[in-house]
């Protein structure tokens, strides 16, 4: 989302008042969001937390189907 909509991790940082590191280290899954914290990000980055929530499913949805072959 952050890539996407051209927001450095700095910027998002900012937005959400915490660290750059904070930012890195939920993106590479070194921390992981509660749901509180997802709906935080997708409201700094103006994202409807529902549309988050379909792409993902949508996503585990596909990686499912590809295990399965």
């Amino acid at each position: 989302m952050r890539e996407r909509q051209g927001v450095s991790q700095n910027e998002l940082a900012r937005l959400l008042g915490v660290s750059q590191g904070y930012v890195s280290r939920c993106e590479t899954g070194d921390l992981r969001l509660d749901i509180v914290q997802i709906h935080a990000f997708c409201d700094a980055l103006n994202v409807p937390f529902l549309e988050l929530m379909e792409q993902y499913e949508s996503a585990l949805n596909q990686l499912h189907k590809q295990s399965r072959k």
